[in-house]
């Protein structure tokens, strides 16, 4: 899921419960302890909320971060990875493992030359 769907998601449910409870912006915004302006660009979706917002936001509502997700559509779980996030982890991983700072850097050089050549070098 993009960052943009999941923020766009939340936000819509965040409103929707604000709603709900009949709160307005500027008493969330109390409770939050920021502007009610700053909650409307929450709440509309043009600013992200942080871990720690999204937090607070579940417990204004009185219900778990799952239950708000959940009720925002966003799925969660594990992402499977595509075949070249699995390639690139395990590439990342194993270049770390090189104690020799010259050799690692060398091969970090190698492989930009490469992706950037299109893998034909």
């Amino acid at each position: 899921m993009k960052a943009a769907t999941f923020n766009k998601g939340l936000s819509i449910a965040l409103d929707r419960e604000r709603k709900a409870r009949g709160l307005t912006l500027a008493a969330i915004g109390k409770l939050l302890g920021v502007s009610y302006q700053q909650v409307q660009k929450l709440l509309s979706g043009a600013n992200a909320c942080s871990a720690h917002r999204v937090l607070q936001f579940a417990e204004i509502f009185e219900i778990s971060v799952a239950e708000l997700f959940k009720r925002a559509g966003i799925e969660h779980g594990r992402h499977t990875p595509t075949p070249q996030e699995h390639d690139a982890f395990m590439a990342a991983r194993y270049v770390g493992r090189i104690a020799d700072a010259k050799l690692r850097g060398n091969l970090v050089d190698f492989t930009r030359k490469l992706a950037y050549a299109g893998g034909d070098a």
